[in-house]
């Protein structure tokens, strides 16, 4: 397997300083198993709790048992409370809560066999989807994880995605750019690529790279020998323009 869902996940956590918890009911504990196939998992991963029974879920989540009997365990309630109490339980930022019916049986007209909640609360943000899957008990927990992490890694990417622009009179400094980059095991950030002024700009060198407080700054030079500043911020998940080849008086090495 690519664990493809993983590692964006684990990339997107590592990048913030960003760590995860896990609440499951139907997944039984596989989704907590598709986190730590990666190795290195422990550096943006605390644990989980597979609460499987409604007295689990109260004793060990903090859900209430008026949100039980009024929604039922596989509702959008009951999903954000796994969700919220795993995150308090655990000291996390960023929780995630799987509750279904995964059959054969225990389907109901309302809430038919496939029938499942995901729930993902992080800083300032909570979101709750609904899904029905068709298949077996094992498909139905496969789908359930699968959709998870993508839930998950949605989230967190739509975070800080429309940040403000604070211009200089050149117009770079704190200018929103949409950069391809890939992190490390200790969070730093590679950038591959960015989008800049309608054109693609190849990354051909990585030099200086130093943590601001929760701001990765990096100086790169791109294809035709220009130097630029580029700035990832950890907290809102995205990169700014700090500087341009202008900025530096013309075509430099980035060292």
């Amino acid at each position: 397997m690519s664990y493809r869902l993983e590692r964006r996940l684990a990339e997107v956590l590592l990048a913030r300083d960003w760590k995860l918890a896990l609440a499951e009911s139907c997944t039984g504990g596989l989704l907590g198993h598709r986190v730590t196939q990666l190795a290195g998992a422990s550096a943006y991963f605390l644990g989980g709790v597979v609460a499987y029974a409604n007295e689990v879920k109260e004793r060990l989540l903090g859900v209430r048992s008026e949100t039980l009997e009024a929604h039922g365990a596989v509702s959008r309630e009951t999903a954000l409370e796994m969700a919220r109490g795993a995150r308090q339980a655990f000291g996390a930022q960023v929780a995630l809560a799987v509750t279904g019916i995964a059959g054969p049986t225990g389907g109901t007209a309302e809430k038919p066999v496939g029938l499942t909640w995901i729930a993902v609360v992080a800083p300032g943000t909570e979101r709750a989807e609904r899904f029905v899957f068709h298949g077996d008990r094992e498909a139905n927990k496969r789908q359930a994880a699968e959709k998870a992490l993508a839930l998950a890694l949605e989230v967190l990417r739509g975070q800080g995605a429309g940040g403000k622009r604070t211009s200089t009179a050149e117009g770079t400094k704190g200018e929103p750019i949409s950069v391809e980059a890939h992190f490390d095991a200790q969070g730093r950030p590679h950038p591959e690529a960015f989008q800049w002024r309608g054109r693609r700009r190849r990354v051909t060198a990585l030099g200086r790279c130093w943590l601001e407080g929760e701001v990765w700054r990096m100086l790169v030079m791109v294809e035709g020998d220009q130097a630029f500043e580029l700035a990832f911020l950890r907290q809102e998940g995205r990169w700014e323009l700090r500087r341009a080849p202008q900025d530096f008086g013309g075509p430099r090495r980035a060292v």
